[in-house]
């Protein structure tokens, strides 16, 4: 048996050269990748983007409770804190109070009373999320996300002007984390939330 090398086979000529096109795809597959991945093409209104960062600077992925419901409880949550800047205002300091957001994310069913209201800014969330509100009388405003199968609880400031910017931002990044986590042991909450 020979074997030819005449170009019209997988011959000697062909092994380890690349097709054409192959360098524009891999730069195209490449640029697609770095652009912002966005969970909700159709029927969210996007808040547009301030600027604003938030980091996690506290975290408990095996946290047991959901402290702001009134009964004492053993929901299991993953639990994180994150620290954003305050927009500045006329005439204050130049280095503002830092804005503590907290957040819950768990897949237990949980019965909010009907003292939850839909969010003012409902829109702005991922598809398929119901999204309500309580203000606890304390300053503070929790906003619940329902989504088939878990829950995303944020605790802000009810005076922070980029509350629903943040907890959309939140939501997003979470539902991307989601897709991709292999199992349920393997999310995490969002290291760095731009918003």
């Amino acid at each position: 048996m020979t074997h030819r090398n005449d170009g019209k086979g997988t011959g000697k000529g062909q092994l380890g050269r690349p097709r054409r096109g192959s360098a524009a795809f891999a730069v195209l597959t490449l640029v697609l990748a770095s652009l912002p991945c966005r969970t909700d093409p159709a029927g969210a209104q996007a808040l547009p983007r301030t600027g604003s960062r938030a980091v996690l600077v506290r975290s408990d992925p095996a946290g047991k409770g959901l402290p702001f419901l009134p009964l004492p409880n053993a929901f299991p949550a993953h639990a994180a804190e994150y620290r954003a800047a305050r927009a500045e205002s006329a005439g204050a300091a130049s280095d503002p109070e830092p804005v503590l957001p907290r957040a819950w994310y768990s897949r237990a069913p949980v019965f909010l009373g009907p003292e939850w209201r839909s969010a003012a800014c409902g829109a702005a969330f991922v598809p398929g999320a119901r999204a309500l509100e309580y203000r606890s009388g304390n300053g503070t405003i929790l906003t619940a996300l329902e989504y088939p199968g878990y829950r995303v609880f944020i605790e802000t400031p009810d005076d922070w002007p980029d509350r629903c910017r943040f907890a959309a931002a939140l939501a997003e990044r979470i539902a991307y984390f989601l897709r991709y986590a292999p199992d349920p042991v393997g999310f995490s909450m969002p290291a760095i939330v731009d918003f």
